[in-house]
């Protein structure tokens, strides 16, 4: 456990996530619970990696320059974690999560098609522990579940929900409103991706399934996967524990 307290300070905010998890998930048995506990732990991870660290702060600063662009109303809003994708039908269920972290460009006052305000995406963190292959597939997925669907930013602590958007592609977005023509090259108008896995999916079926319309850069994980097993299944058997103390003490609900 000596890396995982190596990169997280005690007031770190993956203590008040893990204990959500816990909270959450701790019926579970410890196999499903570890699960649970390793994609946020690798999300933390990749998100404190200090290549990473340093390609979120020049994102938040190209979407601060488009949201300049865009004018009034716009704002830049930065996730730590998922977003949650829904569908602009109201009764319709939630497609699920979106994401590892994202930057995005934001107005309140734009109405969308769904008749929900506009989101656009400006940078995307797709994070995953198991096999490259599957951090492919979660990549293509993510990227075709975007166009023409709401989605709701987590909620902030101590409320319930939080307001949903209408999801719409940065380039249309940026070509509805004429910035295209002003705002410079095409890298600086594009959602830039970034996969963050053990090995890079780069070869054989992998590579294929991305397709040709999702562009991913890739930074190798701080653990292995091996490591990162270990570190989730210990952190989930100490969680077990702390379930099983509470209950006898009465203090579990």
């Amino acid at each position: 456990m000596w890396r995982i307290n190596d990169y997280f300070a005690h007031d770190d905010p993956l203590w008040e996530r893990l204990v959500d998890v816990m909270d959450e998930y701790g019926h579970l048995s410890e196999e499903q619970l570890s699960s649970r506990v390793q994609g946020v732990l690798g999300e933390a991870f990749a998100l404190r990696h200090k290549e990473v660290v340093a390609i979120v702060d020049a994102e938040f600063k190209r979407a601060q320059r488009l949201a300049e662009k865009l004018g009034q109303g716009w704002e830049v809003k930065v996730v730590e974690g998922h977003v949650f994708a829904g569908s602009p039908k109201p009764k319709a269920k939630s497609l699920g999560e979106l994401y590892d972290g994202s930057v995005w460009v934001v107005n309140p006052n734009k109405i969308g098609k769904t008749g929900q305000p506009v989101a656009a995406p400006v940078w995307v963190l797709s994070v995953k522990s198991g096999k490259s292959v599957e951090a492919a597939l979660q990549n293509t997925e993510e990227t075709l579940r975007e166009f023409g669907q709401t989605m709701t930013f987590p909620a902030p602590k101590g409320e319930a929900s939080s307001k949903a958007f209408e999801i719409m592609p940065l380039q249309q977005l940026l070509s509805e409103e004429g910035i295209e023509k002003v705002a410079g090259s095409s890298e600086e108008l594009s959602t830039h991706r970034l996969l963050v896995a053990p090995i890079p999916p780069s070869e054989g079926k992998a590579a294929r399934d991305l397709g040709t319309h999702v562009g991913v850069q890739f930074w190798p994980s701080i653990l292995s996967k091996d490591e990162m097993n270990k570190a989730s299944r210990g952190l989930s058997r100490q969680m077990k524990e702390a379930v099983q103390n509470a209950k006898k003490a009465g203090a579990w609900r």
